[in-house]
């Protein structure tokens, strides 16, 4: 069976990106990397995955030199 893509993250995927288990260390952890999330009426955090820096496409920089002669 193959994984399922959601919009949102799983209970695992967020004990994984916080390293914290309990929901208000979650949160605290969130707040603290600047990431957008919501609370249930149960207390679990939910994050989007469009929140995540990592789906945003990357910026690209461009680096111009200029050499005076």
């Amino acid at each position: 069976m193959s994984p399922t893509y959601t919009d949102i993250l799983t209970a695992g995927e967020v004990v994984a990106l916080t390293g914290k288990k309990y929901h208000a260390a979650q949160i605290k952890e969130l707040n603290h990397m600047g990431l957008s999330y919501r609370t249930r009426a149960t207390g679990s955090v939910v994050v989007v995955r469009a929140d995540l820096p990592m789906d945003k496409p990357a910026s690209e920089k461009t680096a111009r030199f200029v050499i005076n002669v």
